[in-house]
């Protein structure tokens, strides 16, 4: 499925991640809720990809929003609550596959809900069933966010 909004807003962008995070936690069952569950993101620079995570874990684990912000030093965020955790990784600045496992991608990513800035840097890590979402300039402050789900 692929559905197309569009944003001129951090607050509509927020809105369009908790929409899609509200339809991911319907479909989340398990010990490990989000654990076969990977949300690829991809667009440029300064588009709104953190924003949108602030989105998705407004609608998961709300208590985590303060929390949110860009993994890009850190690598990776780890949000908790409510019986879940999200990992919320920035690969910008990964080039290979052995810096992905020194980070402990492949290991967090059977935990919980993996969400992914910079996907582009690793198309061959990404799982067949993500769920992508791209996120481009169509003005100055307008962005078009595209969303499709594997079964597309």
């Amino acid at each position: 499925m692929k559905n197309i909004c569009y944003s001129d807003s951090p607050e509509q962008t927020c809105a369009v991640g908790a929409e899609l995070a509200r339809k991911l936690k319907e479909k989340m069952t398990g010990e490990l809720p989000g654990a076969d569950m990977f949300v690829a993101l991809y667009g440029p620079l300064g588009m709104g990809k953190t924003v949108f995570v602030r989105g998705m874990i407004s609608a998961l684990i709300p208590e985590a929003v303060p929390l949110v912000h860009s993994p890009t030093y850190a690598l990776v965020n780890e949000y908790t609550g409510g019986g879940m955790n999200v990992y919320h990784f920035d690969m910008y600045r990964i080039g290979s596959e052995d810096e992905l496992e020194a980070i402990g991608f492949y290991e967090l990513a059977q935990r919980g809900l993996t969400v992914c800035e910079w996907c582009e840097n690793i198309t061959y890590a990404i799982p067949e069933n993500a769920v992508s979402v791209t996120i481009e300039a169509t003005g100055e402050n307008e962005r078009k966010i595209t969303v499709r789900t594997a079964d597309e």
